[in-house]
């Protein structure tokens, strides 16, 4: 497994390796995606179920991007999606939905990915919402 982001010693908080919350509940899939954009030095949080990332997103964590599956157990992703834009300081974040059964646009969300997902998409799409992490040398 590709080894987590880390902040290079001088930089700022601003040049921290943008945050994805991952809500898959697909081991398989959850694994893919945490691997794959870690190695492209995103700081990657996972979780399985709707109630765990409303929990989250709720907290004072901040996420730049979030991916999120609409078959979940507990709590489905558009009542998730629906509960973060209600949310004064989620009703702004980036929200790309991936599902098997996902056609055209989404109220709420960025982007719509099909399942199973092509990574390189999901790449270009993550660098358009979250953007890429930008390290300035120390002065």
């Amino acid at each position: 497994m590709p080894a987590r982001p880390t902040i290079p010693f001088g930089a700022t908080v601003a040049d921290r390796a943008p945050r994805i919350l991952v809500v898959d509940d697909n081991l398989d899939s959850r694994l893919l995606i945490e691997d794959f954009l870690s190695m492209h030095r995103y700081d990657v949080s996972v979780v399985k179920a709707g109630d765990e990332a409303a929990v989250l997103l709720a907290s004072d964590i901040h996420y730049d991007l979030v991916l999120l599956d609409l078959m979940l157990p507990q709590k489905d992703g558009l009542t998730v999606l629906k509960q973060l834009r209600a949310q004064g300081h989620g009703a702004k974040l980036p929200v790309v939905v991936a599902s098997a059964f996902a056609e055209g646009p989404i109220e709420g969300a960025q982007a719509v990915l099909t399942k199973p997902i092509e990574l390189n998409r999901l790449l270009a799409i993550v660098e358009q919402y979250a953007g890429k992490m930008r390290v300035a040398s120390a002065p």
